[in-house]
């Protein structure tokens, strides 16, 4: 695997900027990863830097990218968004706001971790064919570890903005969901650097499956 490069290391955390709430691991200028997609990757933690994010506003930032001062709460602006749950698991965690509020209300006291998350960026001839790559990587990470994973797809351009489109994506917790939908244990192979290894690796045999 491509040794990680410190994305935000210098940067202190602001509210205004969420990728300033935990630090971010990338690739370094001018590489990429699998299928030409920068892979960016990072764990919020429940205090960084005596910062104290809120997983419900990291989220909701990312689902209004061009949301107005005065929108209202889980507004959702972004060019498209699906909540991947496992099979067994409520229909109800379908909805962003309902799986993001119980991973908060259902969070330890003494947490590791709020989220596990994923940005992969690439300039795609197809915006559908980057998010079928996005969502088949979601869905393997849903399948191997019992999490749910919202994805997010963001296209820029339709704000006016120059930056390429891409792909977050969020595993809250990063937690196992029980048989009865309830958020459990927390997945270690997610919940740290070594998650990043992990994603990938997934990646890699995505991208050769939708590629085949």
């Amino acid at each position: 695997m491509a040794k990680p490069f410190p994305i935000n290391a210098d940067v202190q955390p602001d509210s205004a900027n969420p990728h300033s709430w935990l630090p971010l691991l990338g690739h370094p200028p001018g590489e990429s990863g699998p299928g030409g997609l920068r892979v960016l990757w990072g764990v919020l933690r429940p205090e960084y830097r005596s910062f104290s994010p809120s997983l419900s506003t990291f989220v909701r930032m990312k689902l209004a990218p061009a949301a107005g001062a005065n929108a209202a709460p889980w507004t959702i602006t972004a060019y498209r968004h699906e909540v991947l749950l496992p099979a067994f698991a409520s229909d109800h965690l379908r909805d962003p706001r309902m799986l993001i509020e119980a991973a908060e209300r259902e969070k330890p006291a003494d947490a590791k971790a709020l989220a596990a998350y994923v940005t992969l960026t690439s300039s795609p001839d197809r915006l559908h064919a980057a998010w079928e790559i996005g969502r088949t990587l979601a869905k393997r990470v849903v399948d191997d570890h019992d999490v749910a994973a919202l994805l997010v797809q963001h296209v820029p351009s339709l704000a006016g903005g120059s930056a390429r489109p891409h792909l977050h994506l969020v595993i809250p917790g990063p937690r196992r969901i029980t048989r009865f939908s309830m958020f459990s244990t927390l997945v270690g192979d997610l919940a740290g650097d070594r998650g990043r290894d992990l994603v990938l690796k997934l990646l890699a045999g995505t991208v050769e499956e939708t590629s085949a």
